[in-house]
């Protein structure tokens, strides 16, 4: 009962500072009310026919199901997402991994159907390259058909059926 009144109590105070600052152009049917941001994960469970971008790997898109039944194409970029530790990929928000990563791909040939491949640097084991992978079904939401990650829900972009095309190298945003 007190853990709901908190939240309650919480809400009401966004709304009154909210109101506080509304003026001129800023309506009050704008507001949207926002819960403390959890770590996204589980795409997989509501996207489909997902990869990296032919041209940009630091890219994944998916074809995601919206709250209305809907489908809807999305593209995130896992920079936002993962950070290169010592040639490990770990989820990181604004890890900005592939400063130190290249030669990255969805590799869906594991029992992950979300896994992810990098040759990552390894500067403290001897400052050479290593390949590595994660599986993106732990790092990666589905927040309404677009691509999420992080903690601080860092939300990708929605692309039209018509921007998406697949080669053999992976995904083709147009």
């Amino acid at each position: 009962m007190i853990f709901r009144d908190i939240k309650v109590l919480g809400h009401f105070v966004v709304l009154c500072s909210v109101l506080n600052h509304a003026s001129g152009q800023q309506q009050v049917n704008q507001l949207v009310q926002r819960e403390p941001s959890v770590q996204p994960r589980e795409f997989l469970l509501s996207c489909v026919d997902w990869g990296t971008l032919k041209d940009e790997k630091y890219n994944m898109a998916a074809y995601c199901r919206t709250t209305t039944g809907n489908w809807t194409w999305s593209v995130l970029d896992l920079n936002h997402c993962l950070v290169n530790n010592n040639g490990t990929l770990i989820a990181q928000d604004e890890g900005y991994f592939f400063l130190t990563a290249d030669s990255c791909s969805s590799d869906n040939a594991t029992t992950s159907w979300a896994n992810y491949k990098c040759s990552t640097t390894a500067i403290e084991r001897s400052g050479g390259n290593i390949d590595h992978d994660i599986d993106l079904n732990g790092v990666v939401g589905n927040d309404n058909g677009t691509l999420v990650c992080g903690s601080h829900a860092y939300k990708g972009r929605v692309l039209s059926q018509e921007q998406v095309h697949w080669s053999k190298d992976g995904i083709v945003v147009s």
